[in-house]
């Protein structure tokens, strides 16, 4: 009788993947460097564990991941002139957890490599093969790029990793937000959420015992006391609720979260407290 044999287990790391995607796939070509136009940038966040939002950024924005997740980062540039410097900083809780950079320099013919590539950190500031990955995350985690051509242009930006509890996702909450009296006036304001992650607001409601007056997206405070002035103006009655179309008024037809609340007392009422409360309905992505 002939032994059984077990095939070996194959088991595909993902950064072994990263690899080999670039090796055969990636369309590198040589331009000449020079020119004046913007870098474009991607972000990649490639989840070994849990639920991302979004794999690939390529600007600012909020992104939510599972709370307990793990994270492997990386980063691509390109520019038609070639990408002089890109630079990948990885930081939570103020600290810096990883930093690569990594800079081109033209051939005898002023030929550079296009895209560049950070696939992970030498651990000295460099790019290099260490993968820059953040474990069982339970804190935001923000992630810095830089991108410059040949010419004046730099491209700049940072994506925020949250995480967030993944039964709350798409599920409508409701939560107190207070607003505060600014000195000598009658406009109150708030930022919600406290700590930002990517979602929507679906709703806001007065439980309070006065009037409150929203200003309608790009509206200026002075509007407080132009009460007759709809097009300026939502007017939320004690205990009621805004409707959809308010809603789109205040904070534009996305709804999406982070939000700046701006509303008054009216004058009319006399003194003013300081503080108002509403309350807020979101849902998490």
């Amino acid at each position: 009788m002939k032994p059984s044999i077990v095939p070996p287990k194959i088991v595909y790391y993902p950064w072994i993947l990263l690899f080999s995607f670039c090796t055969i796939q990636c369309n590198d070509k040589m331009v000449v460097a020079g020119g004046n136009e913007l870098s474009s940038i991607d972000i990649v966040a490639f989840p070994n564990s849990g639920r991302i939002e979004q794999q690939t950024m390529n600007g600012a924005g909020i992104v939510n991941v599972d709370m307990g997740s793990e994270l492997m980062f990386s980063g691509i540039a390109s520019n038609p002139g070639g990408v002089k410097t890109f630079s990948v900083e990885v930081s939570q809780n103020g600290s810096s957890l990883y930093s690569a950079k990594t800079e081109n320099i033209p051939n005898a013919s002023n030929k550079v490599n296009n895209p560049t590539r950070i696939l992970g950190t030498n651990g000295s500031g460099g790019a290099g093969s260490q993968p820059m990955t953040v474990t069982n995350l339970s804190a935001p985690v923000e992630v810095s790029t830089t991108a410059a051509g040949f010419g004046t242009n730099t491209n700049s930006f940072k994506v925020t990793y949250v995480p967030v509890d993944p039964n709350q996702r798409g599920k409508d909450q409701q939560i107190k937000v207070t607003l505060h009296r600014q000195i000598t006036s009658n406009l109150y304001t708030a930022e919600f959420p406290e700590t930002p992650f990517s979602g929507k607001i679906t709703g806001i409601s007065n439980p309070g015992s006065a009037e409150l007056i929203f200003l309608k997206k790009g509206q200026s405070p002075a509007n407080c006391n132009a009460i007759n002035n709809p097009a300026a103006l939502v007017i939320l009655a004690v205990g009621s609720q805004v409707f959809p179309a308010d809603i789109d008024a205040l904070f534009g037809p996305s709804h999406t979260l982070p939000v700046t609340f701006m509303a008054c007392t009216n004058p009319a009422a006399g003194s003013s407290p300081l503080t108002v409360d509403v309350l807020v309905t979101f849902h998490v992505n």
